[in-house]
């Protein structure tokens, strides 16, 4: 065997060696970003679903008794509960599977979700309330 022989040998094995590393990096980062975007997907479409859930309960259930005066503490709890099971209903039995596997309990993922979004709307400014509106 001549230096020229041994000398790519040598090489195809330290090229063969890292093409099979850059690989299984690429392979680890692909996976990573496809998870994260599927986790992503899940979460986007839960959020959706608790937030047209939220609007259809309080059209369908909950305007109709602040208008008659008799939104109390145990419509409240109806009120909530209608809006869970809407949800669960509505979602992927893969989604609820990720909800489960990453955050706990899928009630109470749903119930802390369904408040956070009725606290962003109670919190939104009123077109008539100018206060609350900072011009830059």
């Amino acid at each position: 065997m001549n230096f020229q022989q041994i000398l790519f040998s040598v090489l195809s094995v330290i090229l063969t060696t890292i093409a099979t590393w850059a690989v299984a990096r690429i392979t680890a980062w692909l996976d990573g970003k496809i998870k994260d975007k599927k986790a992503l997907g899940f979460l986007t479409d839960a959020i959706q679903v608790v937030q047209t859930v939220v609007k259809e309960v309080y059209q369908t259930y909950v305007q109709g008794l602040k208008d008659k005066n008799a939104f109390d503490i145990a419509a409240q709890k109806v009120a909530l509960d209608t809006a869970i099971k809407r949800a669960k209903s509505f979602m992927s039995k893969e989604c609820q599977e990720y909800i489960v596997k990453n955050y706990g309990d899928l009630t109470e993922w749903l119930t802390l979700q369904i408040e956070a979004f009725l606290y962003d709307l109670k919190k939104k400014p009123k077109e008539d309330d100018k206060s609350e509106i900072i011009n830059l």
